[in-house]
């Protein structure tokens, strides 16, 4: 027990110095060498790898998510068209055994950002509304005005 607790916590240790690389299409990828399956050492030190892969990818969506998201600041359909691609076409290079995992991070900040935009986007309707309404009641007022003075301005 002693000593599978000291293996795991060396894999871990491990695991933390071991960078994530970039294939040569700038893909986040594991090492090539992660051990086999046999080992307590190496079912941990995969285990720590996989969820070091899983959070560098996490974090790099949350990054290309929110410069889609402030290039589309008042285009919700350019924000999913240009999010859904990124998000299929990363998911795609994303190794299987984090991809569920990955993927459903990424659809939960693509739909956050999405509502975010919604939101801004229904704002600025409104606003916008809002002061049209408020120029034609300006406007008529100033028609009342000039019709009661023979259309003079006051």
């Amino acid at each position: 027990e002693e000593g599978a607790s000291q293996r795991t916590q060396e894999a871990q240790e491990a695991a933390a110095v071991t960078n994530i690389m970039r294939d040569s299409n700038g893909q986040y990828v594991l090492p090539e060498n992660m051990g086999g399956d046999f080992t307590i050492y190496d079912k941990a030190f995969q285990k720590a790898m996989l969820s070091k892969y899983a959070a560098t990818l996490q974090t790099d969506i949350t990054s290309s998510l929110q410069k889609f998201s402030q290039d589309n600041l008042y285009d919700p359909q350019g924000f999913e068209t240009s999010a859904s691609s990124y998000v299929r076409e990363t998911i795609e290079q994303v190794d299987p055994r984090v991809r569920d995992q990955v993927l459903g991070y990424a659809n939960n900040q693509k739909v956050q950002l999405a509502q975010a935009i919604g939101n801004r986007t229904a704002m600025l309707v409104r606003d916008n509304a809002i002061a049209a309404n408020n120029c034609n009641e300006t406007s008529n007022r100033n028609g009342i005005k000039r019709s009661s003075n023979g259309g003079a301005w006051r």
